[in-house]
């Protein structure tokens, strides 16, 4: 009997963990010391698209319908923050979640990951995770993303 309960625990726990969404990592990793949560509002999205032409270092290409984004940065955090970082992100069931993985590279080290999730033809949201063993960034996007003009 109890290692009938210890497998249906641990059946759980490995559901419960592969289970997890971008949403549910962002909120267990934004409090934790020297993570950094920035949150882009629809309000402020349209303040930035208004304000793309004097703004040369932020800009939005044209027709791409980002309505609000997230963007959790781990520079500043320990080295195993990251690393936890990282695994819980590995451990997402990606198409089980209803995500494509759009890009997947290596460039100096730093591992880059592009994952949509499909709406028709455009993507309701887009995540790109990116990092090495010295930082880390996970961009979540909202909106009706067009993946032709996301990549330009």
């Amino acid at each position: 009997m109890k290692k009938t309960i210890l497998f249906m625990t641990l059946v759980l726990l490995s559901v419960t963990v592969n289970g997890q969404s971008f949403q549910e990592v962002i909120n267990e990793f934004k409090n934790k010391h020297n993570v950094e949560l920035i949150h882009i509002s629809k309000f402020m999205m349209k303040v930035l698209k208004a304000s793309s032409v004097v703004m040369s270092d932020v800009s939005i290409p044209k027709g791409v319908n980002i309505k609000s984004m997230n963007v959790l940065v781990l520079d500043e955090c320990t080295d195993a923050t990251r690393r936890e970082f990282f695994d819980k992100v590995s451990a997402i069931d990606f198409s089980g979640q209803g995500y494509e993985l759009l890009v997947k590279t290596r460039d100096d080290g730093e591992n880059v990951m592009i994952y949509g999730k499909p709406d028709g033809k455009v993507f309701s949201e887009a995540v790109i995770v990116a990092g090495d063993n010295k930082d880390a960034t996970l961009v979540q996007m909202f909106g009706k993303l067009d993946p032709k003009k996301l990549m330009k």
